[in-house]
């Protein structure tokens, strides 16, 4: 708002009105601010988050790079480089002192400058409320965290959420490195939270969208989802943070926010949108008062408290507690906003094992120095306020007077002309309504002023490129941070409808249900019952307006569907495989293709399965005829009962193919050495397993090939061959429906509804061996005791269920939250389906439909536990010799450009459920490696 105060006019720090230096920051922040905390019964937690997350956004200034040490081991280095500028610490520090700590480490930010003017800070941060610190700044950082498909951002889904990737490149900020657009955003389980429910959002969004406009790109779905999302960011923090802080009247008033429905008339094309430094460098410290020494967090109905030190900087804890930290969020108060801080803030921040850490408030001060802000006095005359011509007039203005800071102030300022503008406006009383004095109100309001006036694409800006509609924006204006906790978190079972007010554990009546979430779950098992997950079910029964949400999902996905399938086949794009006549056709034209160029043994596995869709005395005699020659090339085509992963070349041609041995180290399978390029890799088979759907893989054995058999239902899950298909078909047949339909909750959870099959048999074995009489009534703890019998063929399957208790489910509750959630998105699929009814239909003899249901459902919600918590995961890549795949290119009338020698069709994923908990990953060399 007002030119720098440097000494020279140029950049050197500013002096005091006779010439001498300001008194060291770590002396102001020590002996002027004091220590001590006082709670905020009107603020919750999440709003000094919150303002973290938008000073992230406004502002970064710019880091010297590559990094500087200017004070090491307590000492200013020797000929320190000229952007250092260390806080000095006195010899009789109360604290540092002890620990001969003599100075601060600080170094100048990167500035830009002008021949004679002043320099200025470079900031970083893109400068709008536009979620810089999800999205970047730049093209270029925006497609590093982008998953390019369905216009999502990427992320991780695990127990059940999404979670940012974890950075390949590591970081030295954290223990814990996310790959995250600002590095700020990350620095404390509490600051993560923050970004998560706007990474979460966003994903959310973008998959509503790909149902609505089924033919919209990629872009197109994440520019979208992106606008949506900064638009109810920016109506979040106008209408509901800045009010608690600045008074919705007065806020009213200044134009920050207006009372009404229609657009806003405010958009000054000749406003500057840049950011104020005042506001990043003076604020948002000025703020960080309202930020407590301690994190609570609530853990089965009891309170632990955490130092903000250890917080910072430690994200291991973020994904096991996350449901705790989000509790404290929403229920531990603030401090009030004053002139008091935390000790923690005030000398151990950073600290890691050491003793102390720093001093956040003084490096602050020291920084507003860097920036050479204005005195107190000059801001208070460029705001329109008086000038203090002493100090009996300034103390005039605190909220209480206080002789003692008077005095201290008078020791380090020689005139109240003197003062910064930090510590002049921080002891202000505030003004009706606000949380701040005069001073600072009117920094605040020209910020946000300038921030929504200059931004052409501010949500309610109208008669612009990119405006709303009236309609789209009556819908952002329904938004409230409370609903995208809602929408982000899936074990949020109440939130209060104001989160920025806290609501203590013990006011359950104060807080909402979200409404689009199922139920309350009522998530204590009880550890004394023999199958307590049907006691869980029963307590859990779903509400009708859950299952009609879930019904016209599934109905609106069988109306895409439908849709898809009339407009391909009428345009001829697909042929309809489940006819029998254009699937024979299909797979013998494109046998009797691969056989033409050369590609004997694809062709043999097309012309196979042309033949096992034909009637035994009904096979064309231009498929006989070819497969006999094709025999006798070849020799007959020997399918192998191994579960095989292979990449390079196709098995048994290649001649670098070596067994790798492994052992299991606390219950995980961990390789001996790493996987070579071109290894052939043989995988145990496991109790169920499958290919995520690919066109180059077969779905069941995993080999990979160009040229894979369809299912005859679903064009993206494929097969090596006709034995692979009919050996798959036992648990395809139950999940290609929800394939076709494009539902979720079946293409994410294919391993549980395996494992729900694979139980279904064994149970059908067991009955088998038993005589059931038929005049005894059956019951779901019945069929439970005939399912976990002591039977060979159902060992592996005990072991794994033994794996899972309920000790499990309370220890992540967060997990278990979200299996409840999706177990009634399964069974409705199921029971629409009515397949897997059918086919174990005596298993249930004797049962009613009610009792059939929940022994169904308490069996599929261990699954689903176990499922999303044990997996066996292995990516690699699918990738082609040069030589394989230009006959397939040929096909199409295309060439081979450039010099590769190999080409990656695409990243591919081997999931299995095992006896041992295991998790197998790509290597940090970017081998085919399997390790923990």
């Amino acid at each position: 708002m007002l030119p720098p105060n440097y000494a020279d006019g140029i950049s050197s720090p500013p002096v005091m009105t006779n010439g001498s230096e300001y008194v060291s920051a770590r002396t102001i922040s020590f002996n002027v601010f004091p220590i001590d905390e006082i709670p905020d019964p009107n603020n919750s937690l999440i709003n000094i988050f919150l303002l973290q997350a938008i000073g992230n956004d406004l502002s970064s200034p710019a880091e010297s790079d590559p990094p500087v040490q200017c004070c090491v081991n307590g000492e200013v280095v020797p000929n320190a480089p000229s952007q250092c500028f260390p806080v000095s610490v006195a010899s009789d520090d109360s604290l540092y002192s002890w620990f001969n700590i003599r100075c601060l480490n600080y170094v100048r930010v990167r500035t830009s400058s002008q021949p004679a003017q002043p320099v200025q800070q470079i900031n970083s941060a893109s400068g709008l409320l536009d979620l810089s610190f999800l999205y970047g700044t730049s093209v270029a950082q925006s497609n590093r965290l982008r998953a390019f498909s369905g216009g999502r951002l990427q992320a991780v889904r695990r127990n059940g959420v999404e979670w940012p990737p974890i950075d390949p490149a590591g970081c030295s900020w954290s223990n814990v490195c996310y790959l995250v657009a600002d590095r700020r955003s990350y620095q404390s389980p509490m600051s993560a939270t923050v970004h998560l429910l706007f990474l979460r959002e966003h994903n959310r969004l973008a998959n509503q969208l790909r149902l609505l406009n089924t033919n919209w790109s990629d872009e197109v779905l994440f520019q979208e989802a992106r606008r949506i999302n900064v638009a109810q960011y920016q109506y979040i923090v106008y209408y509901e943070y800045l009010p608690r802080v600045l008074g919705r009247e007065n806020m009213i008033s200044e134009r920050l926010i207006f009372e009404g429905t229609g657009f806003a008339s405010d958009f000054n094309a000749f406003q500057n949108p840049s950011p104020l430094g005042e506001f990043g460098g003076v604020l948002v410290p000025y703020m960080q008062s309202q930020l407590p020494g301690s994190i609570n967090s609530y853990i089965n109905g009891t309170v632990q408290s955490t130092p903000l030190s250890s917080l910072v900087g430690n994200l291991e804890s973020l994904e096991s507690m996350f449901s705790s930290f989000f509790i404290g969020l929403t229920t531990q108060s603030t401090n009030l906003m004053d002139s008091r801080f935390s000790i923690e803030w005030k000398n151990f921040m950073y600290r890691g094992n050491e003793a102390l850490g720093q001093d956040f408030l003084a490096l602050d001060i020291q920084r507003m120095r860097d920036f050479g802000f204005a005195r107190y006095n000059d801001y208070r005359l460029r705001c329109g306020l008086s000038r203090f011509a002493s100090w009996e007039a300034y103390n005039a203005t605190f909220k209480l007077a206080c002789p003692k800071t008077i005095d201290k102030l008078r020791l380090y300022y020689p005139s109240v002309d003197d003062l910064d503008l930090f510590v002049g406006a921080a002891f202000e009383e505030p003004i009706a309504g606000s949380l701040m004095g005069p001073t600072f109100f009117c920094l605040f309001k020209q910020q946000f002023l300038a921030t929504r006036a200059g931004d052409r694409y501010f949500f309610e800006a109208g008669g612009q490129e990119g405006s709303f509609t009236a309609a789209q924006l009556t819908e952002i204006r329904k938004i409230r941070l409370s609903r995208l906790m809602c929408n982000g978190l899936p074990t949020v079972l109440k939130v209060q409808s104001d989160a920025f007010s806290p609501v203590t554990q013990n006011v359950q009546d104060a807080r909402m249900e979200c409404s689009g979430k199922d139920c309350v779950f009522d998530v204590e098992p009880k550890n004394d019952e023999k199958f307590p997950e049907i006691s869980i079910v029963q307590r859990n029964p779903p509400r009708l307006l859950s299952m009609i949400k879930i019904s016209a999902h599934l109905k609106l996905c069988n109306e895409r569907t439908d849709n898809r399938e009339k407009k391909f086949a009428s345009e001829k794009k697909v042929l309809c495989l489940d006819d029998p006549a254009y699937s024979i056709q299909y797979l013998s034209f494109f046998g009797q293709y691969l056989y033409s160029i050369g590609k004997i043994r694809d062709s043999i596995r097309f012309l196979e399965a042309a033949k096992s869709k034909c009637a035994k005395d009904d096979v064309p005699q231009e498929i006989s005829q070819l497969l006999n020659e094709a025999y006798e090339k070849m020799g007959h085509f020997v399918d192998t009962e191994l579960n095989v992963l292979c990449w390079e070349m196709d098995l048994f041609e290649t001649n670098d193919s070596r067994s790798v041995s492994c052992e299991v180290i606390d219950g995980k399978l961990v390789a001996k050495r790493y996987f070579k390029k071109g290894d052939v890799i043989f995988v145990d088979k496991p109790i169920v397993g499958y290919a995520k759907p690919s066109r180059f893989q077969c779905n069941y054995c995993a080999l990979k090939t160009l040229y894979a058999i369809p299912c005859s239902k679903f064009c993206e899950v494929h097969y090596c061959s006709v034995e692979c298909q009919g050996k798959d078909k036992h648990y395809h047949k139950y999940e290609c429906r929800g394939f076709r339909l494009q539902y979720n909750p079946v293409v994410e959870n294919v391993l549980a509804l395996r494992m729900l099959v694979k139980a279904l048999d064994i149970l059908k074995q067991n009955l088998s061996l038993r005589q059931r009489s038929h005049k005894k009534r059956v019951t779901p703890q019945m069929l439970w005791e005939v399912l976990c019998e002591d039977h060979p063929h159902s060992a592996d399957f005990r072991q794994i269920f033994q794996s899972c208790t309920c000790d499990h489910f309370l220890e992540q509750k967060e997990l278990y939250h979200s299996v409840l959630h999706t177990l009634m998105q399964l069974m409705y699929y199921i029971m629409n389906d009515n397949l897997l009814l059918q086919d174990y239909e005596i298993c249930w003899k004797g049962m009613n439909g009610i009792k059939r249901d929940l022994f169904m459902e308490s069996v599929l919600l261990r699954l689903l536990f176990l499922t999303k918590s044990q997996v066996c995961r292995f990516n690699y890549d699918l990738d082609f010799h040069k030589t394989e795949f230009e006959a397939m290119l040929q096909a199409i009338g295309t060439d081979i450009c450039g010099e590769k020698h190999v080409f990656v069709l695409g990243m591919a994923q081997y999931c299995g459920m095992y006896r041992f908990q295991m998790e197998m990953k790509p290597s940090p060399k970017n081998y085919n490696s399997v390790f923990v």
